[in-house]
């Protein structure tokens, strides 16, 4: 079960939308079929079943008849590897390298600094 899945009147909704993209889709039963894709996306993120049912994104770009189930939780199923493939890669750190030059120069400015703040806090102490 996924930590953050899709509230029932969020997944009907999205349910509908899909059904929507189909409108030579006749189901047999209809409120039946839309309770059935219902089911199936409570079990997923509403990013992934948003994306599902967006026509441009979704199942209905590339399925020209109404998704079964089978179909649909192939789909969210693939979708969601794939963003938690992404979430599971390290943050590429970039290699910084400084030359010996540039470390003596801030090593300066700061030893520069602290005196100047550590003499500003004695002068203020004595006044």
């Amino acid at each position: 079960m996924v930590r953050y899945s899709t509230s029932r009147q969020q997944a009907l909704r999205q349910a509908k939308r899909l059904v929507g993209c189909y409108p030579h889709a006749r189901p047999p039963d209809p409120v039946e079929y839309a309770n059935a894709l219902a089911d199936v996306f409570e079990q997923y993120p509403i990013g992934v079943v948003n994306e599902c049912c967006d026509p441009r994104t979704g199942i209905a770009r590339v399925r020209e008849f109404p998704p079964t189930v089978a179909c649909l939780v192939e789909w969210c199923d693939r979708k969601l590897a794939a963003y938690r493939a992404i979430g599971s890669r390290p943050l590429p750190r970039p290699e910084i390298s400084y030359s010996e030059e540039h470390c003596a120069t801030m090593r300066k400015r700061l030893q520069d600094l602290m005196h100047n703040l550590l003499r500003r806090s004695q002068t203020e102490a004595a006044e």
